[in-house]
């Protein structure tokens, strides 16, 4: 065998072995015909289903957590559909796990699969109103002069916090209504008013709205004027629930 020849056995025989290493070197591809396991999810949130709250007690944005056996997927999860605003919320979490190997194929979509799980909870305003004040009688009929003024004093309440301002309040009405069962025989007449000493204030820590209760009805009987029996409820309606009805009788 020429020297020549010699070499160029050599040169193929180690072309050979670096060929061969090279081929271990490489990775096996993934199959990229089959998606991962479905992953799993921990939630990491103080909401559970069904929870309730009120407004400003919502527990912060839940985050979670995807899972999975798999060592060879990378894994993401998300939370959406947080509110602290009142009404009803669904919360999802979405866990993704994604093949961490695959062949480099331009434009191909990574094999994953997804898994989701939801989560609704309430947030309710809740408003309340106590009053009126004295003297006022909110158990029974209050009797006041015809023509005499009224105070009306009370507070509203906005989950718990005491309000101030005059947005609390959305109607204030008065309605004659038949003494004895006091069904209502007129429409409804506002209240509220711009004039002075009749406007809406708040001070000393509550509401104030002065009435000026109508005059009794009169009506001929045998010839003669005389007054008769008349009542009217007042009903203040904040927002929510926030509503105080009282039942006067004219004397």
């Amino acid at each position: 065998m020429t020297r020549s020849t010699l070499s160029r056995t050599a040169v193929g025989a180690a072309l050979s072995i670096v060929l061969t290493s090279f081929a271990f070197a490489v990775p096996a591809s993934a199959d990229t015909t089959e998606d991962p396991t479905p992953p799993g999810i921990e939630w990491v949130s103080d909401i559970e289903d069904g929870d309730a709250f009120v407004v400003g007690q919502v527990p912060s944005e839940p985050t979670c957590v995807a899972t999975s056996d798999d060592p060879s997927v990378d894994l993401t999860c998300e939370v959406t559909g947080y509110s602290t605003a009142s009404g009803e919320h669904t919360l999802v979490a979405t866990a993704v796990a994604t093949l961490a190997v695959v062949d480099p194929v331009v434009g191909e979509e990574l094999p994953h699969s997804t898994t989701t799980e939801s989560r609704s909870y309430t947030v309710d305003d809740v408003w309340k109103a106590t009053g009126f004040a004295k003297p006022v009688k909110m158990t029974s009929v209050t009797k006041v002069k015809g023509g005499s003024v009224v105070p009306l004093v009370f507070k509203v309440y906005r989950n718990g916090v005491k309000q101030s301002a005059k947005s609390s309040v959305t109607a204030f009405v008065a309605q004659k209504v038949d003494c004895s069962d006091s069904t209502v025989v007129l429409g409804t007449s506002s209240i509220l008013s711009t004039k002075k000493g009749y406007t809406l204030k708040y001070t000393s820590g509550a509401f104030h709205q002065n009435w000026k209760a109508p005059k009794r009805d009169r009506q001929v009987v045998n010839g003669k004027t005389v007054s008769v029996p008349t009542c009217y409820l007042v009903t203040m309606t904040g927002q929510g629930d926030a509503v105080l009805t009282a039942s006067f009788s004219i004397k």
